[in-house]
């Protein structure tokens, strides 16, 4: 793996998908990558991020620019069961929405993005779970 040799493991990695899957997402997860995005993705998202790759390799992105990688957090953790995913981030909260059938999947969700702040070591702690029961 290119985390174990040396002059690799400062090679940065992106991943690209439009796979949800939560059995193929737990997998990835378990590589060291440096970023991480569920298709569709503007073209100047995606090359704002390459720029900000190739400059600064070894940046670990904070989770609020990292709204792709806890949405697949989420899907995860509550195996794809949250209908209509969105995860925004608007004046430095990130907002989490979306429509499930049960208490317990609400809050596995919330567990996801708990886990992922505690993960990111984010400086912001203003977050909303804006996940309808029904």
């Amino acid at each position: 793996m290119m985390g174990e040799v040396p002059h690799l493991a400062t090679v940065p990695v992106m991943i690209l998908t439009s796979c949800r899957d939560p059995n193929v997402l737990n997998r990835v997860a378990r590589f060291p990558i440096s970023d991480y995005h569920l298709k569709p993705i503007t073209v100047d998202r995606l090359a704002g991020r390459l720029r900000t790759l190739l400059t600064h390799p070894r940046l670990r992105f904070t989770l609020a620019e990292q709204t792709d990688r806890l949405e697949c957090s989420i899907t995860r953790r509550t195996g794809g069961r949250v209908r209509n995913l969105r995860v925004e981030t608007v004046d430095g909260r990130v907002i989490v929405r979306g429509r499930c059938d049960s208490h317990h999947v609400r809050q596995l969700a919330l567990a996801a993005v708990l886990e992922a702040f505690e993960a990111s070591q984010s400086q912001s702690d203003r977050m909303e779970l804006d996940i309808e029961v029904g």
